[in-house]
């Protein structure tokens, strides 16, 4: 039971940083490239895991293969479009 709150606090408290990384990156891009590259190695190795995971017919600890694919390129698209945007800023 105490590792179910555990958890849950790390991840609100993961949460907490993300948003306010994405706040910090309106005043300074290298923040938002920094996530993004982040965002691409986390995104690709959730694809990785999830397709792995469906071709072995193995049953991973979180949710099913086909969950783990889409949130993978999710977060791979996702932070692809934050790197974008951070290139895409007027200079001064």
């Amino acid at each position: 039971m105490v590792s179910v709150h555990i958890a849950s606090m790390l991840v609100g408290v993961s949460f907490v940083v993300l948003i306010a990384l994405l706040i910090w990156g309106t005043w300074s891009a290298l923040v938002w490239r920094l996530l993004a590259v982040v965002g691409m190695g986390t995104g690709a190795g959730l694809l990785v895991w999830g397709i792995l995971a469906a071709a072995m017919k193995d049953r991973p600890p979180l949710g099913s293969p086909a969950g783990i694919i889409a949130v993978g390129a999710g977060v791979l698209v996702g932070s692809i479009a934050l790197l974008v945007v951070s290139f895409c800023r007027g200079r001064a």
